[in-house]
């Protein structure tokens, strides 16, 4: 997974509002995950969502190029592809909850 971040990253947005650090490690990405649940537990749930978007963000650039730069069988850069094309659905779903949480109308 942190090589797909280190891959997908750039001076992005996504890149920025994941806010990991530079490189990513295993143990980084856990941290970024337990300060996404804690946001949702601590009431910034909007930034939760929002951060948790930018993350997938990253990871899908980072598998999409990987699919298209490592030499990987045309299998394998299909299954990448098709999890890249996944995450980017589900950060679109985390922006869509955060929008909505701002205006009180999530569900």
């Amino acid at each position: 997974m942190s090589e797909y971040y280190q891959l997908g990253r750039s001076h992005s947005a996504p890149h920025a509002i994941a806010s990991i650090a530079d490189p990513p490690t295993a143990e980084e990405m856990t941290r970024l995950a337990d300060r996404v649940l804690s946001g949702m537990h601590d009431g910034d749930v909007d930034v939760a969502f929002d951060r948790a978007a930018a993350f997938c963000r990253v990871i899908a650039r980072g598998q999409a190029l990987w699919a298209d730069q490592r030499g990987v069988s045309s299998g394998d850069a299909q299954r990448l592809t098709s999890r890249a094309n996944q995450l980017v659905r589900t950060a679109e779903e985390l922006e869509l909850s955060a929008r909505s949480y701002r205006v009180s109308t999530l569900d």
